[in-house]
């Protein structure tokens, strides 16, 4: 199981980001013709701790939200949104509960090549396995 899902419900559930980029989120790459500004779900890393006893049941993955946008501005304020509506979200997916927690990755960049720039922000999510 992946972490993408819990962080894609948190967005769909947040109608101040919807009022910037719409339903454009995707998982691992968006289509090419997509309008800005958008957002890319990529799981970077996961694990499931263990315990004395055995694994936790609460698997942890990595998750990087990419903003690409045609302006500073607009990949700031959607992250921010981001930012807002994930840092400490708490809630369930498919009969899992879940919690998401902000990480250090937060980075700009601009890729002159197509002429968008982009803010990369991490994000920490813990989910328990249904029983």
């Amino acid at each position: 199981m992946s972490a993408l899902p819990f962080v894609k419900k948190a967005i769909d559930d947040d109608t101040s980001i919807a009022n910037l980029i719409d339903d454009r989120v995707f998982y691992s790459v968006a289509p090419q013709s997509t309008p800005t500004p958008y957002v890319v779900l990529v799981q970077s890393g996961g694990s499931e701790p263990y315990m004395l006893a055995g694994a936790s049941g609460w698997p942890e993955g990595d998750v990087q939200t990419i903003v690409v946008g045609s302006t500073f501005i607009e990949v700031e304020e959607v992250g921010e949104a981001l930012i807002a509506a994930l840092k400490n979200w708490r809630g369930t997916w498919n009969n899992r509960l879940a919690s998401i927690r902000r990480e250090a990755i937060d980075s700009f960049d601009h890729i002159p090549s197509t002429d968008q720039h982009r803010r990369i922000i991490g994000f920490s999510v813990d989910w328990k396995e249904p029983l």
